[in-house]
């Protein structure tokens, strides 16, 4: 998926509504933001933890929505990531608690 997201970026209409139906099949959170924090592409999964739409969401700072706390464990993981060129793999991400928010799990 990011081969291809690679490729195709920046997106013209359709082929970012093509992508957004495939990142919308996977079950996990994903996102891809620029080095300021701001959100390029999220699939459901991940907006609906933050209470939104995808399309709220977009093109929006990541410290806009989420709590103090988590923003900054973001960006001290981006920076981890920019500084060294690493890759991390998050397994087992709960949803941000946000508060007020009340969540229905199936």
């Amino acid at each position: 998926m990011i081969n291809k997201i690679k490729l195709t970026f920046p997106f013209t209409f359709i082929e970012k509504a093509k992508i957004q139906k495939e990142i919308n099949e996977l079950e996990d959170y994903f996102w891809i933001k620029d080095t300021t924090g701001k959100l390029l592409l999220v699939n459901d999964t991940y907006a609906e933890s933050l209470g939104s739409k995808a399309a709220q969401i977009e093109n929006k700072n990541e410290q806009d929505f989420l709590p103090k706390q988590l923003y900054n464990l973001h960006r001290t993981i981006d920076s981890y990531i920019i500084d060294s060129t690493n890759t991390i793999i998050l397994q087992g991400v709960s949803a941000p608690v946000i508060p007020g928010l009340i969540r229905i799990f199936h």
